[in-house]
């Protein structure tokens, strides 16, 4: 679980450096929002496989 945690988090700080320089945002708010991004996916993928284990 930590090393997952921790590809997330570099991929969110990766992810949200480029797409700060690329849309000429600031750095801090855009990583905050591909975290969000990420949290989102993470949590409907959780509750999908729950959906498809509990049938």
């Amino acid at each position: 679980m930590a090393v997952i945690a921790s590809a997330l988090a570099v991929t969110a700080a990766w992810t949200g450096l480029r797409a700060s320089y690329m849309l000429d945002t600031p750095t801090g708010p855009t990583i905050v929002c591909v975290s969000a991004i990420l949290f989102a996916i993470s949590a409907l993928y959780g509750t999908l496989r729950e959906r498809v284990h509990t049938q």
